[in-house]
């Protein structure tokens, strides 16, 4: 129950490797969905990066592909008075709400040794559409731009979905480790994955072609020879070129969460209990500030205006704020006694939801205060806020998923 709640010196064109898709129905479908959705045409994106850049590459996680379908028995939602409620499997995530409000997409284990992904018709409250199966828990998901274009993470690999067309448009394996993050440039041709693997690398929406990564591994570099992307023990790869840096610049322990300041200049948090700041048009001298915290992140987001990042921090009951121009941080603080997890913002830019233990926070960014606290009779585990955050969507460890009407 609810009470109430990411010189031009060139070193060396070398074999730095990268996947090819698994699945690649080209950018004629990316750009006829837009249409459908009276967006313009996605055109402009790097494609300068020669065959040979893909020989070596092994991939992972490629042998699943998932479909979507309608589901036989849909899922249904029960309104309460408190909102609609619904029980799902086990392990739930919140991914994320399309631009409209109109749909809400989860994701969970479904009980037969594989994971799926729930569409939400909020208007009909049932479940629309279903996409599995995933051998890997999909933590990370978004819809592109008005439409219901949807891209998730599983694994070490990225999928894109149209969903009303029931097309799985590509699958990629990108990282040597599980993604932790995936995020959409604000002109929404790119998309950013952060990794355990402690690499942040951006790819074409288009097509899931490799574009940039910024990487650090164990070892200072001994030589430039890299023997592919996963290889190289510390450098910058951006369009097919390959760089070596200073291993100081990367992070030292896996990315946690990844966002854009920028078209191309974005942030990445780690448990190295650092935030970094990375300008991806440079080839060299790309890293332009280290934030360091004062524990591990808790996630992270950057306002829809890129005026600044807002940063959960372990043990912390506020919020981080870090300007996106002058790189200055301060205390956003809340009316919680626990640590603020997973901040997210809607299309404003106005409201942030925040999760703390049993509770769910929405707080005003222009007044720096908490206006809504909705509490839960379990722990929270995912939390979002509708685009226009007239609605806030959580799970929590009942297998319980609550779409609650915010009252802004």
């Amino acid at each position: 129950m609810i009470v109430s709640v990411f010189g031009l010196i060139l070193v060396s064109l070398v074999n730095c490797t990268c996947p090819p898709p698994v699945v690649n129905h080209g950018k004629e479908l990316v750009n006829e969905s837009l249409k459908d959705a009276g967006e313009a045409s996605i055109e402009k994106f790097v494609d300068k990066v020669p065959e040979s850049f893909f020989d070596k590459f092994v991939e992972e996680d490629s042998t699943e592909s998932p479909k979507v379908t309608t589901p036989n028995n849909p899922r249904k939602m029960t309104e309460t008075k408190e909102g609609l409620h619904t029980y799902g499997s086990r392990e739930i995530i919140i991914l994320g709400f399309t631009s409209d409000g109109l749909y809400l997409a989860t994701s969970s284990w479904d009980g037969h040794q594989s994971y799926t992904v729930a569409i939400w018709d909020l208007k009909k409250k049932k479940e629309s559409a279903r996409i599995g199966q995933f051998l890997k828990p999909v933590k990370n998901g978004l819809f592109i731009k008005n439409t219901q274009i949807l891209v998730v993470s599983a694994g070490t690999s990225i999928y894109l979905f149209d969903v009303p067309k029931k097309e799985l448009i590509w699958s990629k394996s990108l990282h040597r480790q599980e993604i932790t993050s995936l995020k959409i440039s604000p002109d929404w041709d790119f998309i950013l994955s952060g990794s355990k693997d402690r690499s942040a690398i951006l790819s074409s929406v288009v097509d899931g072609t490799f574009v940039a990564e910024i990487m650090e591994a164990k070892n200072v570099a001994t030589q430039l020879n890299c023997q592919g992307p996963r290889n190289c023990e510390s450098r910058v790869c951006y369009e097919g070129f390959c760089q070596k840096i200073d291993a100081s610049q990367g992070h030292s322990a896996e990315i946690t969460d990844v966002g854009f300041i920028d078209t191309r200049v974005i942030i990445t948090a780690s448990n190295d209990t650092t935030l970094r700041i990375w300008d991806l048009r440079k080839v060299d001298k790309r890293l332009k500030e280290v934030v360091t915290l004062s524990g591990i992140p808790y996630g992270m987001s950057v306002d829809p205006k890129r005026r600044y990042a807002l940063a959960g921090i372990y043990g912390s009951s506020q919020l981080l704020i870090v300007n996106s121009e002058t790189y200055s941080f301060s205390d956003f603080p809340s009316s919680s006694h626990y640590a603020l997890r997973y901040p997210k913002f809607d299309n404003s830019g106005k409201f942030i939801v925040a999760v703390s233990g049993y509770e769910i926070l929405i707080l005003n960014t222009l007044e720096r205060k908490t206006v809504r606290v909705f509490s839960s009779l379990s722990i929270v585990y995912s939390a979002t806020i509708s685009p226009d955050a007239k609605n806030v969507a959580f799970t929590d460890f009942s297998s319980g998923i609550w779409i609650i009407p915010t009252g802004l």
